[in-house]
């Protein structure tokens, strides 16, 4: 079996042109990945390609028809620089050549628009495939520096050149090819290392400069390509977010950003189903929701349901959920407020002369959020995600009354501050009261949840308990009946024993919170 040590820097070179040839015959490759030599030895014979075990004993076969290639005092091929090698890849002779291009089986497979790459070929490939790239990189630095000023070059002329030399080297080099180059070995980069940011950096600045439609597929193709095998890689996303930015602001008014975030959506989806808990892949979604339009984000809205639905451990989702219904909520208020532009705490706070209308809604869509939440916690015990998500929507919902008139107890038997009017499409104090018993019932449910003896009861207690304390520290000071205030201060009261008992182990933490508690805490009027 081959080492990465029977590999040399013409082998290298040989294997980097090889790599080339298949990339650009078969611009559709959506998956790649670096296999074990016995793996890409069983693909080919799957395919009926070869029968014999030389695929694995001797990775420096050459492959039929090659030639000798020319190598420039850089170590690189002619080709680099923009000019053909003499590397014939696809064997004159072969009937079967029409079939795609000839390489050597025993580093890389190529079928169905997937592509394997035998791993000890991967350190002499992206040596090669560094060196190239780089030497295209400084050419095209020549160029772009000529190309600004006619008579000299910063970079050349430091080294003594003439004016009269640049001329010449300039009418030698064409700056098309050099890109060309520049993308081609990039490309390859890219793909070996998939963080290795100065490879993506010199594809924005070619890129930048081009107005072809298909070039911005190509590269959305192409960062989806390192995805399937790096779906954390932050520098192809990041180069995938400057690619949509860049095609929403070229096609503004025509309807191709939108198509582009549907398929976005889909692309994103698939990434999720791949890559559990994947930060990045979600982080990239959230920005997306900048773009979206309102029918968009419904459609998200109902899209993620039934995903979060199978996968009620990932928080990811929720979160995701999270952007979608603040920034649906602060379309409804730049909607309404005559297209103001205003912060999530100006939409649930600075609002005076609304109309009902414009707040039912906003206030429906949290409450379906947090009643279709309530259903995800009684049939899916232990899982932490849906009790955080929770917690925001509850904030939200009760954050809206709240900074929208007087909040201290001291307001109950006296008149509403005369800086705020008390607005008409608040919650009542029925209203809120009925509001808390269903939070209290659902945690009262599942502290009493039967233990089974699997660890998921004792951690669905856990979440029940940590839930209920959070809720009454957000609840000191809150305004309502007199019923309520009592109801919140027994709740308190009994809050230390709840906790001792279900999380005797965290009581250290317990004791903490509770004596800053204390210190913050507002008697009741």
């Amino acid at each position: 079996m081959a080492s990465k040590d029977d590999y040399g820097d013409e082998d290298g070179v040989r294997l980097l042109a090889q790599l080339e040839v298949i990339l650009d015959q078969d611009p559709l490759i959506d998956e790649v990945g670096f296999v074990h030599p016995s793996q890409l030895a069983s693909f080919h014979v799957l395919e009926g390609q070869d029968t014999t075990e030389s695929l694995v004993e001797d990775v420096q076969t050459s492959i039929a028809g090659e030639r000798n290639l020319v190598i420039t005092s850089e170590g690189l091929p002619f080709e680099s620089v923009g000019v053909k090698s003499n590397l014939l890849l696809v064997d004159e002779g072969n009937t079967e050549s029409n079939r795609g291009p000839s390489y050597d089986r025993s580093v890389f497979w190529c079928g169905d628009h997937k592509l394997a790459i035998c791993i000890p070929a991967l350190r002499p490939l992206f040596k090669a495939a560094k060196s190239a790239y780089l030497f295209s990189y400084r050419q095209y630095r020549i160029l772009g520096d000529l190309s600004q000023n006619e008579d000299c070059s910063p970079y050349l002329c430091e080294s003594g050149s003439s004016s009269e030399t640049l001329r010449e080297h300039r009418s030698k080099m064409d700056l098309q090819s050099v890109e060309a180059a520049l993308l081609k070995h990039s490309k390859v980069v890219a793909i070996l290392s998939c963080d290795y940011a100065s490879a993506w950096n010199s594809r924005k600045q070619v890129i930048s400069q081009k107005t072809i439609k298909e070039v911005y597929g190509a590269e959305l193709q192409l960062s989806a390509l390192v995805l399937s095998y790096a779906p954390k890689s932050e520098q192809a996303w990041s180069y995938r977010r400057w690619l949509i930015r860049l095609i929403i602001n070229v096609s503004a008014k025509s309807k191709e950003p939108l198509m582009i975030l549907e398929r976005e959506s889909d692309f994103l989806e698939r990434i999720a189903e791949k890559s559990r808990m994947n930060y990045r892949a979600w982080r990239h979604r959230c920005w997306l929701v900048n773009h979206m339009s309102t029918r968009q984000v419904l459609t998200e809205l109902l899209r993620t349901k039934r995903w979060a639905q199978l996968h009620v451990g990932d928080n990811c989702c929720f979160h995701y959920r999270r952007c979608l219904l603040l920034h649906l909520c602060r379309s409804k208020s730049s909607t309404s407020t005559e297209n103001k532009v205003f912060s999530t705490e100006d939409f649930y706070g600075n609002f005076q002369n609304d109309t009902m209308e414009d707040w039912d809604e906003p206030f429906m869509i949290w409450k379906d959020e947090l009643d279709w939440n309530k259903y995800l916690i009684k049939y899916y015990i232990g899982r932490e995600a849906l009790w955080i998500h929770r917690r925001f929507i509850f904030h939200q919902l009760i954050q809206q009354p709240r900074s929208r008139y007087s909040i201290t107890s001291s307001t109950l038997d006296s008149d509403i501050s005369p800086k705020k009017e008390a607005p008409t499409d608040c919650y009542s104090y029925e209203q809120l009261h009925a509001f808390l018993d269903e939070e209290f019932e659902l945690i009262d449910m599942c502290l009493n949840v039967a233990d089974t003896g699997f660890e998921d009861t004792t951690q669905q207690k856990e979440y029940a308990a940590m839930y209920k304390m959070w809720m009454i520290m957000q609840l000191q000071g809150i305004n309502g009946s007199k019923e309520l205030l009592e109801r919140v201060e027994k709740e308190r009261c009994n809050l230390k024993a709840m906790l001792e008992k279900v999380c005797p182990q965290r009581a250290v933490v317990w004791e903490g919170l509770f004596c800053l508690n204390q210190c913050s805490y507002v008697e009741p009027h």
